[in-house]
């Protein structure tokens, strides 16, 4: 299943990916400053921290379903 593969990381992988996350965001952000036009760059800077939080959630629900699993057995 595609679910379990994207989901079945280490806490060390989630935090590269906020690390690399929060720095694309970051350089979202300098571009949407120095940019006539705004839209395109804050849909960007919105989407991405929105992307990690809605990831993080299902990474959190997926290993305390994978705990409760391997309690059950």
């Amino acid at each position: 299943m595609l679910y379990m593969k994207i989901y079945n990381i280490v806490k060390g992988q989630l935090i590269t990916i906020w690390v690399f996350g929060l720095i694309a965001t970051f350089i979202c952000f300098v571009f949407m400053m120095n940019s006539d036009d705004l839209s395109g760059w804050a849909i960007i800077f919105i989407f991405i921290p929105c992307l990690l939080i809605f990831y993080t959630i299902g990474w959190r629900a997926h290993r305390k379903q994978s705990i409760d699993n391997k309690k059950e057995i």
